[in-house]
């Protein structure tokens, strides 16, 4: 699971001025950072991502994705019409809104639930 903080917070030069840094001790990572090493930089195995403004609402592409095919099911599903009774236009159609959305930049990776 991660943790978004909203607020006017930018993303730390280095761990040094990290406010999750807390004497030493990273508390993103649950671990110890040497503080001297990170002067300059923050570690390779950060977990803190910027992201970037402004954006719009961030949904769950897939799950759209997914809602979309539920939604076709009953065209594929009636009596005697499929996807393939569709005119050209309208597969057109269905193919660019699900194509735009695998598209769409990721703002943020998908997670595996643990």
């Amino acid at each position: 699971m991660s943790l978004l903080i909203k607020g006017n917070i930018s993303l730390p030069r280095n761990c040094g001025v990290c406010p999750l840094n807390c004497l030493g001790v990273c508390l993103a990572k649950n671990s110890k950072t040497d503080v001297i090493k990170y002067l300059k930089k923050r570690r390779n195995d950060c977990p803190l991502v910027e992201i970037p403004t402004p954006h719009g609402r961030l949904i769950d592409a897939d799950f759209l994705i997914h809602m979309l095919n539920l939604a076709l099911m009953p065209i594929r599903c009636s009596a005697g019409v499929d996807i393939d009774s569709m005119n050209e236009d309208q597969k057109i159609f269905v193919r660019t809104v699900i194509n735009q959305i695998k598209s769409a930049p990721t703002v943020i990776e998908a997670e595996v639930s643990e």
